[in-house]
């Protein structure tokens, strides 16, 4: 990916837990060669649990999502993804 680029990042929440609509969902991203970790965007799913949105490429890392915790589910965390800015 070429730096200053944006790009959008997508998830499917029901599948790893509850509906949005019940929890808050977070994009967090942590730089290459760090080991702090910050949120990126906090997005709602819509109703068949689909997250979507748009950020700005600047720096190579590992990008992830979290689900939030609700009264009947536990949260969960998605496996990572890596991006290689150029």
């Amino acid at each position: 990916m070429r730096a200053g680029r944006s790009t959008t990042v997508a998830a499917v929440a029901g599948a790893l837990a509850a509906p949005a609509a019940e929890a808050a969902d977070t994009g967090i991203f942590r730089k290459a060669g760090t080991s702090t970790c910050s949120t990126v965007r906090i997005v709602d799913a819509d109703s068949a649990g689909h997250l979507r949105t748009t950020v700005t490429a600047n720096a190579d890392g590992h990008w992830r999502w979290t689900f939030g915790e609700t009264a009947t589910t536990g949260g969960a965390s998605a496996a990572g993804d890596y991006v290689d800015v150029r």
